[in-house]
């Protein structure tokens, strides 16, 4: 289960967590250390902009009006970032994107297919990335 940050995240993950147990379900953080769990719980904070951020490319294939330009003053960790949601929606903005509304289900299904792992600087997205690969 992948949850929005926003807020007191060690509050929203022990919540999942105790929910996960009750309904019978193996977290990987109740797990013995090996790849034998049910749920991996992961709170992406100032997710998935912090995502679309930290792979500019992903970002640029989906949205072919942006450039490498209108990154120019982004740090290339976004989670450097104090307000990733605030730095995309500016991207966009100059790309010519979404200025109207920000429409963030739409931006993440252009977005989602051409993220990709190996490239991606945030550190999120590298978290949730390693706790899919440790189920295999």
């Amino acid at each position: 289960m992948l949850l929005d940050g926003d807020g007191n995240c060690a509050r929203r993950k022990a919540g999942v967590e105790e929910k996960a147990a009750g309904a019978g379900l193996l977290t990987k953080a109740a797990a013995s250390p090996g790849p034998l769990f049910h749920m991996l719980n992961r709170v992406a904070v100032q997710a998935p902009q912090a995502w679309w951020l930290g792979d500019r490319a992903a970002s640029m294939a989906a949205c072919p009006g942006i450039w490498p330009a209108h990154f120019r003053g982004v740090a290339r960790g976004p989670g450097q970032l104090p307000k990733p949601n605030a730095t995309l929606w500016q991207v966009l903005k100059h790309g010519c994107y979404f200025a109207a509304s920000k429409r963030k289900a739409q931006g993440a299904s252009a977005v989602g297919p051409h993220l990709d792992p190996a490239r991606n600087t945030s550190a999120s997205f590298r978290c949730c990335c390693e706790g899919l690969a440790a189920r295999q």
